[in-house]
């Protein structure tokens, strides 16, 4: 059976790659721009593309329907901080107002994108949530010096997955978090996030991916968070 998938923030080039890496495994796709972009986009036609604003209740609402009229389900959800503040630049260089509201959009907007369509991933065969992230979201791994906006909407949203992996692990979901800008000579983020992971009982913590949330990147190495 193809699973369903839903993946926020399409006008990110690294959410838009990855949906339509799904879409070409016969997946059925659902892709929303949450930068309130005109639609449809070019190129993107195996993708059910929507704008959804994740801080509208009814926007979050009319998206869920959609995917519940449609599908009855959900498989893997996808979140991304996909927005950029027009000016942020280095210490001293800002727009404070444009800033806290990408922080805010970024990740308590995906939070209430998780919570939203909850119900549906409950109903799925798959029961999973993946994070695209990127290495500067790590403290070790961040040499940029402006961007402050964008960075702390990345770290945000690895700290609201852990907690949701604290609260809904039990119930049999499984999470991933994938780094997009390692070497492309490894795996994409679709095998990733769809890859089943060790769950042996006789595996100790360090080796046990469902068993904790992991940063991985395309040679599957762990990075830091």
């Amino acid at each position: 059976m193809n699973q369903v998938v839903f993946i926020s923030s399409l006008q990110n080039e690294d959410a838009k790659e990855t949906a339509l890496q799904f879409a070409a495994d016969g997946c059925h796709v659902y892709g929303a721009y949450t930068d309130g972009a005109a639609l449809p986009c070019d190129g993107l036609e195996t993708i059910v593309q929507l704008v959804l604003d994740p801080m509208d209740a009814g926007s979050l609402n009319r998206a869920v329907e959609l995917v519940s009229s449609r599908e009855g389900k959900l498989d893997i959800l996808v979140l991304k901080a996909g927005l950029h503040a027009e000016n942020d630049g280095g210490l001293g260089a800002h727009d404070y107002d444009a800033v806290a509201d990408v922080i805010y959009r970024g990740a308590d907007g995906m939070r209430r994108i998780l919570e939203a369509f909850l119900p549906l991933l409950r109903a799925g065969e798959t029961k999973r949530i993946a994070v695209l992230s990127e290495s500067c979201a790590g403290i070790g791994f961040c040499e940029d010096t402006g961007e402050y906006g964008y960075h702390m909407a990345m770290a945000a949203l690895n700290m609201m997955e852990k907690i949701a992996f604290n609260a809904l692990r039990p119930e049999g979901f499984t999470f991933r978090n994938f780094v997009t800008d390692g070497p492309k000579t490894g795996m994409d983020a679709k095998t990733y996030i769809q890859r089943d992971l060790s769950n042996l009982p006789e595996d100790d913590y360090i080796h046990s991916d469902e068993n904790r949330l992991v940063r991985r990147d395309s040679l599957f190495r762990e990075l830091a968070w």
